[in-house]
């Protein structure tokens, strides 16, 4: 997300989460190392993020909100299951049925709160299970925390409407549905691994 802002030519400030130090710091050496500056990093659990950004609501003085909040969610990875064929068995139905689901919506509520107004929540896995995609955003928007959010076309993007992303505006429109909600499924062996992705915006 952040090379295709650089190449993009967005000068925005990246603040980027994991639940670990280590590979926060992993991260932050691969992005330099590709010449992508401005990034700071915050380890923590995204499920408790007033916790998490306690030292940059003190800065400001208020709670910090984001103009794009991107979820990179945690999901059973059933998409990338041609590349990874272990998936199937360490996976339990409860796992794909509740316990996921369970943390992804906790995931969207917290982040829900940090978006700005007019602000995007981008919400994705790899996951082709509706249960985790398609169930997860309609519970978000049906919560109190997503009641001022509504489904936005992932191919109207403002990053897919520069020339340079003719292609990628094209791949995405021939796999969302009518309400904009993007979903790849690995048909065959040329196709896409199995992705999910919203776009959701703050009315």
């Amino acid at each position: 997300m952040m090379c295709q802002a650089k190449r993009a030519g967005y000068e925005r400030q990246h603040t980027a989460l994991d639940l670990h130090d280590r590979k926060c710091d992993l991260n932050l050496a691969r992005l330099h190392k590709a010449g992508i500056q401005g990034v700071r990093t915050v380890s923590g659990d995204a499920c408790e993020l007033d916790e998490v950004l306690t030292s940059f609501d003190a800065m400001l003085g208020e709670p910090v909100k984001f103009d794009t909040v991107f979820i990179d969610a945690p999901c059973s990875g059933t998409g990338t299951m041609r590349r990874h064929p272990e998936i199937p068995w360490r996976l339990t139905e409860k796992d794909v049925t509740v316990e996921l689901p369970k943390l992804q919506l906790t995931m969207l509520k917290e982040a829900a709160v940090r978006v700005a107004a007019d602000g995007e929540l981008i919400y994705a896995t790899c996951s082709v299970f509706d249960e985790e995609n398609m169930q997860v955003v309609e519970a978000f928007l049906s919560s109190p925390e997503g009641a001022g959010f509504s489904v936005a076309p992932l191919s109207e993007a403002q990053i897919l409407q520069l020339p340079e992303f003719a292609q990628a505006k094209k791949l995405v429109s021939v796999r969302q549905n009518d309400r904009g909600l993007f979903q790849s499924v690995p048909v065959n062996a040329d196709s896409y691994d199995g992705h999910f992705c919203a776009r959701l915006i703050h009315n």
